[in-house]
C-alpha cells in the first residue's frame, strides 16, 4: 500500500460533527456526481450530458439551469453548459462545483457566475470521481497500467487545496487493484474512508475487499478491515453510524443473488451477518444491486425490456417494498438513491433515429414507500 502524506489543517474544520455547508453528502456518492440537492431543489447532471438540469419541488418546475431570457440553451453560451467530459457535480458552500478537463470550476446555484477555481491533474482512466469537502478537492480514478504484460488497475487518490490554487496536488493513495476492480468512498468529519473490491484472478469468481481510512488531522492512512475469498461480483459499499461501520457486499450474478454484511465495532471486533439469499427473480443479465443508507435495492428489466422490476429490502433481507415501473427499451439504470423512506431512480435511455443519429433521454423517478411513482425530470438531448 502506498499512502503519501502531507498534513494540512484548517482550524475551522477541527470537529467531527457534520457541517452541512462544507461536508460531502454521503447519501449521493452512490450516484457518482449525477445528482445533488439544496433547499428543495435537485440538480442533475446525467452521465454523458454536457448540461446541468434542475427540479424545484416547491414550484414543480424543471429544465436546464439557465435563466438568461435570450438563451437558446443549445450551446456553450448557456449557463447550464458544463462542457464535454465533465465528471459530475457537487454542491459545496452554496455553489455548484464540477470538473472539466484539467480544471475545477464553480458557479452560483442559479447558474450564473462561472469561474475556474484551480487546475488539477487530468483524470484519465476508469470511474473518475471527485469530492469537495472541508476546504479541499479530492479526486479518484482507476488507471489501467500494463505490468510485465498483464493489465492492472491502479487506484489514485489526490487532494487539492481550494484556498491556495498555486499549491500542488498531494497524492494520498496509489495502489494496484488487479485487472477488475471497483471502489466506493465516503467522507466522515476529517476522515476519508474508501473501500476497494478487486477480483483475485481472471475467472472473477473470488474477490478481496479492503476498507481504508485516511485521517487528515493525524495525517495517517491505515487498513481498517480486509477479507478475501469473497464472491462479491455485484459490488460492495459501506456506511458509518455512531462509530460502527457496516460493510456490505453482493454477489451471485451467475447464480442466486445474495448479500453479506460485516460490522466493525468501536473496539475493533468484527461481526459477520449473512449471506442472505434473495431468490432467482433478480438474477442474470441486467440485474443490479444498490446499497443506500438503510436499504438494499435490486432491479432487473423484464424479458421484453419494457418494464423494470425492483425490490427494496432492509439490511436483514426483509422486503420493504416491491413493484414494477415502466422502462423504455434500451434503458439502463444509472443509480438508485434513498431519500427518507422513498427511493429515487434514474434511467439512461438511448434511441437510434432514422438518420443514424443517437438520441439520449434521462428520466428521474421517485417511488414512495407506498409504491406511488412521480416523475421528477425527463430530458432529451
Amino acid at each position: 500500500m502506498s499512502c503519501i502524506h502531507s498534513a494540512v489543517t484548517n482550524p475551522g474544520f477541527q470537529t467531527e460533527e457534520y457541517l452541512a455547508q462544507y461536508d460531502m453528502k454521503n447519501e449521493y456518492t452512490q450516484a457518482q456526481g449525477m445528482i445533488d440537492k439544496e433547499n428543495g431543489i435537485y440538480y442533475f447532471c446525467p452521465l454523458g450530458s454536457v448540461y446541468v438540469y434542475y427540479y424545484d419541488e416547491e414550484t414543480d418546475t424543471q429544465g436546464k439551469l439557465c435563466a438568461k431570457p435570450e438563451c437558446t440553451h443549445e450551446d456553450a453560451s448557456c449557463n447550464a453548459y458544463l462542457g464535454v467530459s465533465n465528471i459530475g457535480i457537487q454542491i459545496y458552500d452554496h455553489s455548484l462545483y464540477w470538473i472539466q478537463g484539467g480544471s475545477l470550476y464553480r458557479m452560483d446555484l442559479n447558474g450564473e457566475n462561472h469561474e475556474e477555481v484551480r487546475t488539477i491533474d487530468v483524470l484519465y482512466g476508469v470511474d473518475p470521481l471527485f469530492a469537495v469537502h472541508r476546504g479541499f478537492l479530492y479526486t479518484f480514478v482507476l488507471q489501467n497500467e500494463v505490468q510485465q504484460g498483464d493489465s492492472e488497475m491502479t487506484l489514485w487518490i489526490r487532494r487539492y487545496s481550494l484556498d491556495d490554487a498555486e499549491q500542488a496536488g498531494q497524492t494520498l493513495y496509489q495502489e494496484e487493484q488487479g485487472s477488475l476492480a471497483s471502489y466506493r468512498y465516503h467522507m466522515y468529519g476529517n476522515s476519508l474512508y474508501f473501500l476497494c473490491n478487486q477480483a483475485m484472478d481472471d475467472t472473477y469468481t473470488e474477490y478481496e475487499a479492503t476498507l481504508y481510512v485516511y485521517d487528515t488531522e493525524a495525517d495517517q492512512c491505515e487498513v481498517l478491515w480486509s477479507e478475501n475469498q469473497l464472491l462479491w461480483d455485484m459490488g460492495a459499499d459501506f456506511k458509518k453510524d455512531k462509530g460502527t461501520i457496516q460493510i456490505m457486499g453482493a454477489g451471485g450474478y451467475r447464480t442466486i443473488p445474495f448479500f453479506q454484511i460485516y460490522i466493525l465495532g468501536d473496539s475493533g471486533e468484527v461481526q459477520k451477518e449473512g449471506p442472505f439469499y434473495l431468490g432467482e427473480a433478480y438474477a442474470g443479465r441486467g440485474s443490479r444491486f444498490y446499497f443506500t443508507r438503510d436499504y438494499i435495492i435490486q432491479s432487473k428489466p423484464d424479458a421484453g425490456g419494457e418494464g423494470l422490476r425492483y425490490c427494496v429490502r432492509d439490511d436483514q433481507g426483509e422486503i420493504v417494498m416491491e413493484g414494477e415501473c415502466a422502462q423504455e427499451y434500451g434503458a439502463e439504470i444509472d443509480y438508485w438513491l434513498q431519500e427518507g423512506q422513498d427511493v429515487i431512480m434514474e434511467q439512461n435511455i438511448t434511441h437510434s433515429l432514422d438518420d443514424n443519429q443517437l438520441m439520449h433521454a434521462y428520466q428521474i423517478t421517485r417511488i414512495s414507500e407506498y409504491g406511488s411513482q412521480q416523475e421528477l425530470l425527463r430530458v432529451e438531448e
